[in-house]
C-alpha cells in the first residue's frame, strides 16, 4: 500500500486489518498504526513480507527509469487533458507487467509528482505549478547546504575551542573566546546567538534547533540542555554558569561613562563636607566582615533629657544627582546583587565603597536620624537633620556580640545601653503585632573553585540591635512625610486573618516560621501611610540603604530635598512610576539570589556524598513531607518508610545531589544503601 499520514508520504506491507486501523510493516522494518482514510493506493498480496520488500525494491528501482517529464510535456502541449494510468504509463515507457504500473503508482504518490489525481485519471500540473515546486525544491536545498555550512563551523570551533571554562563568573562573554566566535562568519555568529538564547530561554527555537539535531542527532535530550552543553563546550560558558542572570539581563559591569562621573562626583564629596559637622557623635558602623557597602553607623549621646539614638544613614542623594549616567545605572540595577559567585553594587565601586561609604576618620556626608530617649530609655520623639559624620569606628557583629555579652570600655557602656533602648522599642512594636523571625541562615560563596558556608545566627543581639534602630529610622521618616504630607512611598502590610501567636521562642522554630510565613499577607507599597503588620509600625519608608537599594536613594532623595528646601523632589506619579520599576528589579534580584543560594547548596551537598545532614520536618500536607536540612538551609520534599510528624528531626545522608537539574538524593541514614528518592530544593513562595 502507499499511504499519506500527517503529511508525510510512505508506503509498506499491511500485516492487520481492524477497528483500529491498518498495522503497516514499514520498509525500515518498523511496524505503525495507520488509518485507512490515509491510505491512496492498495496493490497486490503477498504472502510472506519478505516476498513484499523484495517486490518493493524491484518496484522502486523500475520507478527511477521512468521518464514523467517527457510525458508531462506532451500533454501539456495537447492540452493538459487527464488521462488512464494505462495511457500514462505508455506515454512514460514502462511495460505493462504489475511492476511497471506499480513503479508509476510508487511515482504519482510523490507529493512532488508532475501529475495529480483527477477522479481515476491523472492530469499534469500547470507550469507555473512546476516553477514553483522547483523554486521551492531550489530554496529547500539552499537551506540545507546553510545549514550544512554552518554545522561545519560549529564543528570547526568545537576543535580549536579551548577546554571548558573552570572559573566562574556572571559575565562569561565578555573575557571568554572572542577570538573563536570573530572567526565565524556573520551567519555562524548569527547561528550561535541562537544557540545561546535557546539555552537562556530554556526553550527551542528555528534557528538553533536544526544546527543542534545535525551536530549531536543520537542526542534526545531537550534543545536547551543540549545548547547549554555546547556553550560549555565551546568555553563561552562555565558548566556553573548561572542561566538567571542572563535571562533577565541583569547588569553585570559599568558603563564607561557611569564610571567616568563616579570619578568625577567622588572627587566633589570633600566639597560637600563642610558643613553641619557632627562634632559631638561618636559612631560605630556594625556590619558583617565583609561588607564593603557601609551606609549606617550607630551613636549613643548623653542630653538633658535623656539619651540621643543617631542612626546616621550616608547621604547619597548629595552626592548623586538625579537622571545622570551613575543615577541611571543604579535605576537599571535596582539594588546591589549578592550573588554567591560575586557580589555586584548597585552603584561604582568608586562611590559604594570609597566615596561615599562610611569610613574610619574620614568625613562623609549623611542624614542624621536622631531617636530622642528619655531618661527611662523610652522614644518621645524624632528628628532628622543633614550633616557631616567622621565615623569614629568599624565593629562586626560578632564583636558587638562580644562586648554585649561582656560589656568593658566605653562602647562596652554604650551598646549596653542601646540594647536596653533596642528592647524598649521591639516591646513597643511587639504590641502593635510585630512578628519577627529568627531562621537559621546559611549563605554560600564562591572563592576560587572552594565553595564556603557561612551561618548567619539571627538570633545575636548585636544583629537584632542593629535591625531595631534601622526599622526606627524608617518609621521616623515615614511619620515626617506624611505629616508634612511630602509625596513617599510607604510599605505597607494587612494584618492576617489569624492571629498568628507569636513569642519570641516560636519565632525561632523553622516549622512555626514556615506556617507563620504562609498565613503572612503579602506587603506592598501605598502612596497613602498605612500599618505595617511585620514591622509593627503606623508609617514606615525603607531609607536606611542608599547606597544598595535604589528604593531607599529615592526616598532619600525626597527627604533630603524636604530638609534642604522645604519642598519634594519628585512628583506622586514620578516616584510610583520609578519606585515600582525598582522594586520589580529588586524582586526578580532577590528570586536570582535565592535559587543560586540553592544552586550551590547542593554544588556543595555534590561534594560531599555520605554526609550526615539534621532534617526537620516542616510540613506533612502533601504525599510526601516537605524536610528543612538545618545546616544547609535547603527545603526538600522526602520520602520516609515510616511516618513522620511535623516538627520531627531526622538523621539523612546524602546520596547524591545534581545542581544544574535540581536533583538531591537522600536516604535515612538508618537504612540500606538503596537511596529512597529524588527531591528538588523547594523554597515556598
Amino acid at each position: 500500500m502507499f499511504f499519506r499520514s500527517a503529511g508525510v508520504a510512505g508506503s509498506g506491507f499491511v500485516v492487520e486489518d481492524n477497528k483500529k486501523g491498518l498495522l503497516v510493516l514499514l520498509e525500515d522494518g518498523r511496524r505503525e498504526r495507520i488509518p485507512t482514510s490515509a491510505v491512496q493506493v492498495l496493490t497486490r498480496v503477498f504472502s510472506t513480507s519478505a516476498g513484499a520488500h523484495s517486490y518493493l525494491a524491484r518496484v522502486r528501482e523500475e520507478c527511477r527509469d521512468l521518464d514523467l517529464s517527457t510525458a508531462w510535456e506532451l500533454l501539456l502541449d495537447e492540452g493538459g487533458g487527464s488521462v488512464p494510468l494505462d495511457t500514462l504509463l505508455e506515454l512514460c515507457g514502462g511495460g505493462t507487467a504489475d511492476v511497471y504500473r506499480d513503479a508509476l503508482l510508487l511515482a504519482l504518490h510523490d507529493p512532488d509528482s508532475l501529475f495529480k489525481r483527477k477522479g481515476s485519471e491523472f492530469e499534469p500540473v500547470s507550469r507555473k505549478a512546476r516553477e514553483e515546486r522547483e523554486l521551492q525544491a531550489r530554496r529547500t536545498r539552499e537551506r540545507q547546504e546553510a545549514l550544512d555550512a554552518r554545522v561545519q563551523e560549529l564543528r570547526g570551533l568545537l576543535q580549536g575551542a579551548s577546554p571548558p571554562r573552570a572559573e566562574v563568573c556572571l559575565c562569561p562573554e565578555a573575557t571568554s573566546q572572542a577570538g573563536l566566535s570573530g572567526a565565524l562568519s556573520p551567519e555562524g555568529q548569527a547561528v550561535l546567538a541562537a544557540v545561546r538564547q535557546c539555552a537562556v530561554d530554556g526553550q527551542p527555537n528555528a534557528a538553533a534547533s536544526p544546527v543542534l539535531s545535525a551536530l549531536y542527532p543520537s542526542d534526545t535530550r531537550p534543545y536547551p540542555v543540549v545548547a547549554f552543553d555546547l556553550m560549555v563546550r565551546l568555553g563561552f560558558w562555565s558548566p556553573h554558569q548561572d542561566l538567571n542572570m542572563l535571562r533577565h539581563d541583569i547588569p553585570v559591569r559599568f558603563s564607561g561613562e557611569a564610571l567616568s562621573q563616579a570619578e568625577e562626583l567622588a572627587s566633589k564629596v570633600p566639597a560637600l563636607c563642610g558643613t553641619r559637622p557632627l562634632v559631638d557623635v561618636a559612631a560605630v558602623a556594625i556590619d558583617d566582615p565583609d561588607t564593603q557597602e557601609v551606609d549606617d553607623a550607630l551613636a549613643l549621646v548623653r542630653t538633658d533629657k535623656g539619651w540621643d539614638v543617631h542612626v546616621l544613614v550616608c547621604d547619597v542623594a548629595s552626592v548623586v544627582p538625579a537622571d545622570g549616567p551613575v543615577d541611571l545605572e543604579a535605576r537599571s540595577r535596582g539594588t546591589t546583587v549578592y550573588h554567591p559567585v560575586e557580589r555586584l553594587p548597585m552603584l561604582p565601586e568608586r562611590l559604594s565603597h570609597d566615596a561615599a561609604s562610611l569610613v574610619p576618620g574620614r568625613p562623609t556626608p549623611v542624614l542624621d536620624h536622631v531617636l530622642h530617649l528619655d531618661s527611662q530609655l523610652r522614644l518621645f520623639d524624632a528628628s532628622v537633620r543633614p550633616g557631616t559624620l567622621v565615623l569614629e569606628r568599624r565593629m562586626t557583629y560578632h564583636e558587638a556580640e562580644a562586648l554585649l555579652e561582656a560589656p568593658e570600655g566605653e562602647w562596652g557602656e554604650r551598646l549596653r545601653i542601646l540594647w536596653e533602648a533596642a528592647g524598649l522599642l521591639m516591646g513597643a512594636r511587639n504590641r502593635m503585632g510585630a512578628v519577627q523571625f529568627y531562621p537559621a541562615e546559611t549563605r554560600y560563596r564562591l572563592i576560587g573553585e572552594e565553595i564556603r558556608i557561612k551561618r548567619v545566627d539571627t538570633t545575636m543581639r548585636s544583629r537584632r540591635l542593629v535591625a531595631e534602630f534601622m526599622v526606627a529610622a524608617g518609621a521616623a521618616v515615614g511619620n515626617l512625610l506624611a505629616e508634612r504630607r511630602i509625596p513617599a512611598i510607604f510599605r505597607v502590610q494587612p494584618a492576617p486573618d489569624e492571629d498568628l501567636e507569636w513569642t519570641e521562642e516560636r519565632g525561632r522554630d523553622p516549622v512555626y516560621i514556615f506556617e507563620a510565613v504562609r498565613k503572612l499577607k503579602r506587603a506592598g507599597i501605598s502612596l497613602q501611610p498605612d500599618r505595617h503588620f511585620g514591622l509593627g509600625v503606623k508609617a514606615y519608608c525603607q531609607v536606611t540603604s542608599p547606597l544598595r537599594r535604589y528604593s531607599d536613594l529615592l526616598i532619600q532623595r525626597q527627604l533630603h530635598s524636604l530638609l534642604t528646601t522645604g519642598v519634594s523632589r519628585y512628583s506622586d506619579g514620578e516616584l510610583l512610576s520609578l519606585m515600582s520599576v525598582a522594586d520589580q528589579t529588586s524582586l526578580i534580584v532577590k528570586r536570582i539570589c535565592d535559587d543560586a543560594e540553592d544552586y550551590w547548596a547542593l554544588a556543595y551537598l555534590q561534594q560531599h556524598p555520605g554526609l550526615s545532614v539534621r532534617a526537620v520536618v516542616l510540613s506533612t500536607d502533601r504525599r510526601t513531607p516537605l524536610v528543612l536540612l538545618t545546616e544547609y538551609d535547603v527545603q526538600a520534599r522526602f520520602n520516609p518508610r515510616r511516618e513522620v510528624a511535623e516538627g520531627q528531626v531526622l538523621s539523612l545522608q546524602v546520596v547524591h545531589a545534581e545542581p544544574r537539574t535540581g536533583t538531591l538524593v537522600l536516604r535515612e541514614a538508618d537504612t540500606g544503601p538503596r537511596p529512597d528518592n529524588q527531591v528538588s530544593p523547594d523554597r515556598p513562595g
